[in-house]
């Protein structure tokens, strides 16, 4: 009798494992599942993603440095290290203090955050403050909103430097 049901639970659990296998290679679930698993995953292993290549993160740091707007946020005199800026924002990985300081205002940092977040994942204007600081001493994502939401109908300074960014 213990037999029977042994042989019934195991039909069972090979009929069940057979079916999860034939939809683990339909096309739904690779469409479906598949996409959110990776989402899952991204989110474990990242603080942020930034889908922007190396080229043009070393691009946009070679502009950022020729219009003086990129300083080291400890040594305002050393060269700032742009192995470490594409580092920083490919790896996804936050720093455990700034590293930069943008020598820009409220409204061109928020500019470029937004540019940067069109081409992001959870790349929120808080992360992006623990990589840049800007002009601001004490900025904060709170400071930031403030001056652009006063500002909206005005376009930020530099315009034209900023659109070549990202």
């Amino acid at each position: 009798n213990t037999e029977f049901f042994k042989q019934v639970i195991l039909i069972f659990l090979f009929l069940i494992s057979s079916r999860i296998l034939i939809l683990s290679w339909s096309e739904s679930f690779k469409s479906k599942i598949i996409p959110k698993i990776e989402n899952k995953l991204d989110e474990i292993n990242y603080d942020f993603k930034i889908d922007l290549s190396k080229v043009v993160l070393e691009k946009t740091f070679d502009i950022l440095k020729e219009n003086n707007l990129i300083k080291n946020i400890n040594d305002l005199d050393a060269i700032p290290n742009k192995e470490k800026f594409v580092d920083i924002l490919i790896s996804g990985k936050l720093p455990e203090e700034r590293e930069f300081k943008l020598e820009l205002d409220n409204i061109q940092t928020k500019y470029i955050h937004e540019k940067i977040q069109m081409n992001s994942k959870s790349f929120t204007l808080n992360k992006f403050l623990a990589i840049f600081g800007n002009k601001n001493i004490s900025v904060t994502a709170k400071s930031i909103s403030s001056s652009s939401s006063k500002s909206e109908s005005t376009s930020p300074k530099n315009i034209e430097i900023l659109n070549q960014l990202f």
